[in-house]
């Protein structure tokens, strides 16, 4: 049994010496392969197999309006459709509304930026457990908290009392 397992290596790496390029090639795809197995589990796993970083993570869920009629298949809730969500969800803990815009920010008094922004309703944060690392959340009109995100305040505000005079509040990281 061993001299045939010592005859087919034998015969093996008579094959690789003869026909080098296949052997590059073999090993070549083997090596795509592998890396790229190996980057496919390495996002999965960060995203889908393990949990999000907030308390009760498994109980969260994201709700989208749909506007079949419109082409709209996930759109933002208006502040109407998310008072009707609230009182009529009875199912579900807590509900906050998201939704997107643009907006023109500056700190300090600089030169104005336009970035993109997320508008949140104010138990948006306590909901995920995130506390202010910097400033507090401040109540504006319609019950809105501002706050801008850690990078952000690190790259355009340069510190944490320009966070403060800004009327804002720096989530942590």
């Amino acid at each position: 049994m061993l001299d045939l397992w010592k005859a087919d290596v034998r015969d093996a790496v008579r094959g690789f010496v003869r026909h080098p390029g296949f052997v590059a090639a073999a090993v070549l795809s083997l090596a795509l392969g592998i890396g790229a197995n190996t980057a496919i589990f390495s996002v999965a796993s960060a995203l889908i197999l393990r949990p999000l970083p907030y308390a009760g993570a498994d109980r969260l869920v994201l709700l989208w309006n749909r506007s079949p009629g419109l082409g709209i298949a996930e759109d933002w809730f208006s502040s109407g459709q998310y008072f009707d969500v609230k009182t009529a969800a009875t199912g579900l803990e807590q509900v906050a509304i998201v939704y997107g815009a643009n907006e023109n920010l500056s700190g300090d008094g600089g030169e104005p930026q336009r970035i993109g922004t997320l508008r949140v309703s104010s138990n948006f944060f306590p909901m995920f457990g995130v506390q202010a690392a910097a400033g507090a959340p401040r109540r504006f009109p319609f019950g809105r908290s501002r706050c801008v995100s850690f990078r952000w305040s690190r790259r355009s505000l340069h510190r944490e009392e320009a966070a403060r005079s800004a009327r804002c509040c720096i989530p942590q990281r």
